[in-house]
């Protein structure tokens, strides 16, 4: 084997070569084939094939550095800074230099800076936008505030903030050129926000509504003939802004720029009821008179309190399930309110007081409503019988009541006697239309009257009270017979000589159950006057029919009246010769009892 040492190993082409001339010189001598010719393939000198192989590796490292060099590129020109550092840059960052929002120049501001800057110029902004319109043939101004429009001045001061501190890094670079070089300027635009405005149209249309009006009643206590004693007033529409279209109005401004929306678009208000409709639906359901003028208490001033409580009454409506009471309409009756002193039943004896003579009105009102077949919720009796209340004085010599005389005399205990703070009358409305009350005064029949107005009645009835005695019930202390010191008793009242007076007087007790009759609508009293032909009777049973015991509105709490028996006081004058011809005659300063006085 040959050794080749000190010498350059073969190369690869001279090693084919060497093959080749072998396998040639095999041929010739076998004489088998012709020896294959060869080719020899110019080589190049080594020294040139080593530099060739340097050039390719220098070439490599250089594109590899290229690359490299580009990625790094790639990758700081694409770097964004993140949600965090923007949000960091909003709390600290200031503006660029040259930057101006709406004008004014916020450079080196942070952001609550250019805000506070901005105030001023918002302002004015704003208030450029005041709206005007007119409505009704008037004119009026609405603020931009008041109407919900808004700004975009937020989004602005983001905008302007971030304006060079995000995006990717070259277009962060070209903007703070931009910014050096031309300035970079910016807008606030007003915008709508339709629910707010909506909201805020609402809250000024009705502001300015015009309500529709209702018919009104106006009650004649003395109708010319062919008219009825209550008559109705025109209803009468409203008026109000079209508010969708008002809406649509603004938003339309916004954008326009115009916010003179000039005569807006109207709605009308239509009233719930129109005359003929209350002409046809409110008829009179019941109607009770008393008279105040036969009394030797009627004085002026009691007559005046019962003229101003039947004003002041006169007039209320009630709608389906609705509460009147008395007091809570009256309020508390005192002088600074015009009220005067008058003789009223206090514990079975006639003093004066404030209002004295209201309860007469209250007692007719009471009639009127139990009539009328509503509900009683509170009610007191007086704790004396109450004669204004008897209808045996409501009809004139000639005139004929269509319920008998025994009824009017049994009428006395059906009163409703009223203290402002400890005894009202309230009543509810349970039919299921609006009722009106009426309450008048009549002069020349010194009477007082009371009627509920209200929807027809359908079920063909009407309604007759009955108050019958139910028992009588005598004082457990026998009367006594006092002397009047000086003359005078000591409720202040002189005791005239020849006049010995009592006070109070001695009097049974009484226990009255109040009954409800139903009638037919037709039921002729006049010719068949008999009270036991009410709907349902039945002979045999004097408790037949519709006929029953009244209690309080929703409750078992029987209306009865109760007027407390009372021993009786009586008082003369010493001074007075005939006392001595008193039965039971006392000497001046001593006292004694007399079961037998009255």
């Amino acid at each position: 084997m040959v050794k080749y040492s000190g010498r350059t190993p073969l190369s690869k082409q001279s090693l084919q070569r060497a093959k080749l001339e072998a396998k040639r010189a095999r041929a010739a001598k076998m004489g088998t084939e012709s020896a294959p010719s060869v080719k020899y393939k110019k080589l190049k000198p080594y020294s040139m094939r080593k530099f060739e192989g340097k050039l390719w590796i220098i070439i490599g490292a250089s594109a590899a550095a290229v690359a490299i060099i580009g990625m790094s590129i790639f990758l700081v020109a694409s770097k964004r800074p993140s949600n965090d550092e923007l949000l960091g840059l909003l709390e600290s960052g200031t503006y660029v230099q040259t930057t101006t929002i709406e004008g004014v120049d916020v450079s080196g501001m942070t952001l609550e800076q250019a805000r506070t800057a901005l105030s001023d110029t918002l302002k004015t902004k704003l208030e450029a936008a005041t709206v005007t319109y007119s409505f009704n043939g008037a004119s009026y101004t609405e603020s931009a505030v008041d109407l919900g429009l808004i700004t975009d001045v937020e989004d602005v001061l983001t905008s302007a903030m971030l304006y060079e501190k995000s995006g990717p890094y070259f277009d962060r670079q070209k903007k703070l050129k931009t910014a050096a070089k031309d300035g970079v300027s910016y807008d606030i635009t007003l915008s709508a926000d339709e629910a707010k405005v909506a909201s805020a149209v609402a809250a000024m249309a009705s502001d300015h509504e015009v309500p529709a009006t209702e018919p009104q009643m106006t009650f004649n206590p003395e109708p010319a003939e062919g008219q009825d004693t209550i008559s109705w007033s025109d209803e009468v529409s409203g008026l109000s802004i079209d508010q969708p279209a008002m809406v649509s109005a603004i938003l339309a401004a916004v954008t326009s720029g115009d916010f003179d929306l000039g005569e807006v678009k109207t709605a009308v208000l239509a009233p719930e009821h129109t005359k003929a409709e209350m002409a046809e639906s409110v008829v009179k359901l019941s109607e009770y008179t008393s008279f105040f003028g036969y009394g030797t208490y009627d004085d002026d001033d009691r007559v005046f309190n019962i003229k101003l409580m039947s004003q002041t009454l006169t007039g209320h409506s009630l709608e389906p399930g609705e509460t009147f009471s008395v007091n809570d309409t009256t309020g508390e009756r005192t002088e600074d309110k015009g009220w005067k002193a008058g003789n009223t039943i206090r514990k079975g004896v006639l003093v004066e007081d404030l209002g004295g003579g209201v309860c007469q009105v209250s007692s007719t009102l009471y009639n009127a409503v139990l009539l009328a077949d509503l509900g009683i919720v509170e009610r007191h009796n007086h704790t004396y019988p109450s004669d204004y209340i008897n209808k045996v004085g409501r009809f004139k010599v000639g005139e004929y009541d269509y319920v008998t005389k025994n009824w009017a005399e049994n009428h006395v205990a059906v009163d409703a006697t009223i203290d402002y703070g400890t005894k009202d009358f309230k009543f509810i409305n349970t039919l299921s239309e609006t009722i009106y009350i009426v309450v008048y005064v009549d002069d020349e029949t010194s009477t007082v009257t009371a009627a509920i107005y209200g929807p027809p009645r359908t079920d063909g009835y009407q309604v007759v009270i009955r108050t019958l005695q139910h028992k009588t019930v005598e004082p457990t202390e026998a009367s006594t017979r006092e002397i009047a010191e000086k003359g005078i008793a000591p409720n202040g009242e002189h005791v005239e000589i020849g006049s010995p007076i009592t006070y109070p007087a001695r009097r049974d007790g009484q226990v009255w159950w109040t009954y409800k009759y139903y009638y037919p609508a037709d039921y002729d009293f006049k010719n068949d006057p008999d009270p036991k032909s009410w709907i349902g009777y039945d002979g045999s049973d004097e408790n037949s029919g519709e006929k029953y015991r009244l209690t309080l509105y929703g409750t078992d709490t029987y209306i009865d009246s109760y007027f407390p028996p009372i021993a009786g006081v009586i008082y003369y004058n010493p001074s007075d010769p005939a006392a001595s011809d008193l039965e039971g005659y006392i000497p001046l300063g001593t006292t004694t009892t007399d079961s037998s006085s009255s």
